[in-house]
């Protein structure tokens, strides 16, 4: 219970102490110093792959903390590996559903990094989140230090298409000739490699392509696809998918050469159940439109927004699907995209309906793409 109640409440409790950390005049030289740090060295870490080093001594301290181990008993926590993940490439895992919190993926992978090792050895895993995440101090360091990134095109193409970025002076004072066009992405004629750290692509979302390609390294990129849209939807036993119209995952990994790992947790829908009052709509619309993310009203344990008991996460990790080789100055087709997006549906729903009775079996309904 103590790890839940750490997990839920270090961020309140992060903002509330940098504000008072700023109302106190002798923090100031502490507090200018760390601007300085964050803003010359470590500003563009978030979007350009994160730190280098995933077991760093600050990531294998909160990772491996013993207090993970009674936050993985509560939920009677579970990884399940159907298939090989041969090293020799890359991989965007492809999270369903998101869930509030995405615990199953904090329980099974982040902190529990022993055991997904022995399953899937020399696979190093990235996750993708919310750019908001990078603007509480201290709560940054925290989240690049255990293998976080900015979900933002960047960080995804950083991660996949070139090895991982330790803390460095990140300022552009125009000495460089620019070679890119007004979008972001580099010119076909600039000779810039893609890898280049220097360019800042735009977000996930973006029409625009790349033509960098890799051989894969071991890397993988942990997504929620359905993001703040499929948490609005969660109900206790029901799985209701945002994914149909989500296709920028299927174009990055054609771009990149990353094969598309579908991956389930069932139970992350039923440690809370989502208030859906006129009230707590127009809340988490208000937010989603101002910040890109929504603050639900939820119930769980004791009327209060703490996880429920007796729900089991159980994070099953599909197999691979390989995306459509794409040659050095090749466009991308729009049409391999909608191609590798409907064999990840496909894949998707066979994962399911595999595991369904075993791990879903007090479901309300089937798993939908209802977006």
């Amino acid at each position: 219970m103590g790890a839940i109640l750490f997990f839920l409440a270090v961020v309140p409790v992060l903002i509330v102490a940098a504000v008072l950390v700023l109302h106190a005049q002798w923090t100031l030289p502490v507090v200018f110093a760390y601007a300085v740090y964050v803003r010359l060295f470590d500003w563009c870490s978030p979007v350009r792959g994160g730190w280098r080093d995933t077991a760093s001594l600050l990531g294998r301290t909160i990772t491996d903390s013993p207090l993970w181990r009674f936050y993985r008993r509560y939920f009677s926590a579970t990884l399940v590996r159907t298939a090989p993940l041969p090293p020799s490439r890359n991989y965007i895992f492809c999270a369903h559903p998101h869930g509030v919190y995405c615990l199953g993926h904090f329980a099974n992978i982040i902190t529990n990094r022993a055991h997904f090792q022995d399953l899937f050895p020399g696979i190093v895993v990235k996750s993708a989140t919310l750019p908001v995440n990078f603007w509480i101090p201290i709560w940054r360091e925290v989240m690049l230090a255990i293998g976080f990134v900015s979900c933002e095109r960047a960080a995804i193409q950083a991660v996949l298409a070139r090895p991982t970025f330790s803390p460095s002076f990140s300022l552009d004072f125009g000495f460089r000739e620019r070679k890119t066009s007004n979008d972001g992405i580099p010119r076909r004629d600039s000779g810039v490699d893609c890898r280049d750290p220097w360019i800042l692509k735009e977000t996930l979302d973006s029409e625009s392509t790349s033509s960098c390609d890799t051989g894969g390294s071991g890397k993988a990129l942990f997504l929620a696809i359905g993001g703040a849209e499929e948490f609005m939807l969660m109900q206790p036993g029901t799985m209701d998918l945002v994914v149909k119209k989500r296709k920028g995952f299927a174009r990055v990994a054609i771009e990149t050469g990353a094969s598309l790992v579908p991956v389930l947790t069932f139970g992350e829908t039923d440690y809370v159940t989502r208030l859906d009052t006129p009230f707590a709509r127009a809340l988490s619309s208000t937010t989603r439109r101002l910040a890109r993310f929504a603050v639900p009203i939820i119930t769980g344990r004791w009327g209060t927004p703490f996880p429920r008991r007796g729900v089991r996460l159980v994070t099953v990790i599909g197999a691979p699907i390989h995306p459509p080789p794409l040659a050095a100055g090749e466009s991308l087709r729009h049409e391999d995209v909608d191609l590798l997006h409907a064999r990840y549906l496909e894949a998707l729903k066979e994962l399911y309906e595999q595991h369904k009775d075993t791990y879903f079996a007090h479901r309300v309904k089937d798993m939908e793409f209802v977006q």
